[in-house]
């Protein structure tokens, strides 16, 4: 199986974009600017920010001082642990330098009056409030002292602004004596709650623009532009005014095109299954010329791209990449999948945990079935899904009549028959927008149809679903999202609401279903307030309308014993009626 960690090594042909920061970064014209790397989640900002820390660190010119913004998350202050960060490194940078180590010190002061002025002011706020009022006096921690010792703290204390000052002249000055330039990379922007992101923004404001000191920030635009909003109200204008003046060369991570995807998935499985790092770069090399002949013609042959390996080496991986040269296309147009190589590796885990539960249950399925199904789970919903496989078990002469009518393709256009073959297998749910995909889907060899063993797959996807989450491994924000939801009982819950904000696009599909198996297994339907999570479900469905229908369709084909007047009423309702 894949991790997510961020690559070094190249298998999205993203080079071009570290070379085009890197050259940017050591333009002495450009010195003291700001490169913004962005892409939505899991669209491979990390890898890029990998790849030119890589062409970076070979030069002793260059501070490379990295930050992931994430780590910091549960912090109180966000924008002094990015401080903290640069003096830390620069204090091991100049430590064997004397003249240098006392300016280092003194920035270390001023961060730490920045970082403890406002906790101060705050607590003196309180206490002064509480007097005024007549009301309880708050506790004071011992290692603050009495009450006067805090206002005596206070008067002693600079104002923000001459801290903040303080910061940029000392930062300047050992730059100066260094004769070094400072790059910092900030990761993970996208993990952080909006008042995190953006403490993490406004520091990174304090050192724009000072002599040798670039920043390299990998960001969902998006996602910036809502936390703004949320956190200050900012109207578009204001919203691209702020990214304007803080990013001066942005960068989008470009979208995986055919070439791209199935370039990308025979890397990752030459990597599965251990080529020899000499021929795997030599594969690399060879779908690089590849993908970019691809803007002017047609996808290379397989042959020739398993031209350049060892003849033993195209041995073993032939039937693998057969496989994924088969199913390209269609991973391509899948819009839940497609231009995410995350979404892609973890797809990839999805259909390698099937092999592994295959293997362990003697269930005799070919490799190309299991991926073929594992596809199906990406283009329809789980209790579409469900549909699929209860027909498959009840009425396997209808499911196979209907399967071959899929198989056969289409023209110009489905046919009434093809219409209502995918109404009999995966139910009346919202089915005329990814129609298309699912006869393109019955038509990517090998027919399932045909498949001798086809039945034993509804015991696989059972098998599968009950480890999902575990091996799925989501987002923590869509983790989180599964916990707040499905404990959720009020329809106004503001904690509710904002967590949806925040899961990933090509996530939300999957926390549907996680709330969604939680109702199910709600002990009480009496009420509607008795059903574990229904009020948090009812929320993601309706401030994210991709998923509306996936739970009208739950609740649709819900087990009659569970039928209570309520759900009609519910079903009414999120369809607008």
């Amino acid at each position: 199986m894949w991790n997510d960690k961020e690559s070094s090594v190249d298998y999205l042909h993203f080079e071009e974009i570290a070379f085009v920061a890197k050259n940017i970064l050591e333009d002495e014209s450009l010195r003291s600017t700001s490169i913004g790397i962005f892409g939505s989640w899991g669209s491979g900002k990390s890898t890029v920010l990998e790849l030119i820390k890589n062409e970076l660190n070979q030069k002793d010119e260059v501070i490379i001082i990295c930050f992931d913004a994430w780590l910091y998350q549960n912090y109180s202050d966000a924008k002094t642990s990015l401080l903290e960060t640069i003096q830390r490194t620069l204090e091991k940078e100049v430590s064997k330098v004397e003249s240098i180590a006392e300016d280092v010190k003194k920035l270390g002061k001023s961060i730490f009056k920045l970082k403890n002025l406002l906790p101060l002011l705050s607590i003196a706020f309180g206490t002064a409030t509480s007097i005024a009022t007549g009301g309880v006096l708050p506790p004071i921690s011992p290692a603050l002292g009495s009450i006067e010792t805090i206002i005596d703290n206070l008067e002693e204390q600079s104002s923000d602004s001459e801290i903040v000052e303080d910061i940029r002249k000392s930062f300047s000055e050992i730059l100066n004596k260094l004769k070094k330039n400072v790059i910092v990379i900030v990761d993970n922007l996208d993990r952080c709650l909006p008042p995190k992101a953006l403490e993490t923004l406004e520091a990174i404001r304090l050192f724009l623009f000072l002599p040798n000191t670039s920043f390299v920030i990998a960001a969902d635009v998006d996602m910036i532009k809502e936390s703004l909003e949320s956190v200050f109200h900012a109207d578009s204008k204001h919203r691209n005014d702020y990214l304007d003046k803080l990013i001066q060369f942005p960068i989008p991570v470009p979208k995986l095109g055919l070439a791209e995807i199935r370039s990308y998935l025979f890397m990752l499985f030459a990597e599965s299954h251990k080529l020899p790092s000499e021929q795997r770069e030599r594969l690399r090399e060879k779908l690089k010329v590849t993908v970019a002949a691809y803007e002017v013609g047609e996808l290379s042959p397989l042959k020739d791209i398993l031209d350049c390996l060892d003849a033993e080496q195209q041995e073993k991986v032939r039937p693998t990449f057969q496989m994924c040269d088969s199913i390209s296309v269609l991973l391509s147009k899948i819009p839940t999948v497609a231009s995410n190589p995350r979404t892609i590796k973890r797809l990839l885990n999805s259909f390698e945990m099937r092999k592994l539960i295959s293997k362990n249950q003697s269930i005799n399925l070919e490799d190309e079935v299991i991926m073929k199904l594992v596809l199906l789970e990406k283009i329809v919903s789980s209790q579409q899904m469900v549909n699929f496989y209860h027909l498959m078990k009840t009425d396997y002469s209808a499911f196979e009549k209907d399967l071959k009518i899929l198989e056969q393709g289409k023209e110009s256009q489905i046919s009434p028959e093809q219409t209502k073959a995918i109404e009999n297998l995966f139910g009346r749910g919202k089915l005329e927008e990814v129609s298309d995909l699912i006869v393109e889907w019955a038509g990517v060899p090998p027919h399932l149809s045909a498949s001798p063993n086809i039945k034993l797959s509804a015991y696989l996807y059972r098998k599968a679903m009950a480890l999902q989450v575990q091996y799925q491994r989501l987002s923590d924000t869509s983790l989180e999202a599964i916990r707040i939801l499905s404990n959720t009982n009020v329809m106004y819950s503001a904690n509710a609401k904002e967590i949806i904000s925040r899961i990933p696009t090509n996530e939300i599909d999957s926390v549907m279903d996680e709330v969604i198996k939680n109702i199910n297994n709600s002990p009480s339907w009496t009420k509607m307030n008795d059903v574990n999570g229904l009020c948090g479900a009812i929320l993601l469905a309706e401030n994210q309308p991709t998923v509306k229908e996936k739970l009208i369709d739950f609740f649709t084909h819900i087990d009659k014993t569970k039928n209570n007047v309520w759900i009609k009423t519910l079903i009414k309702r999120l369809r607008g009626k």
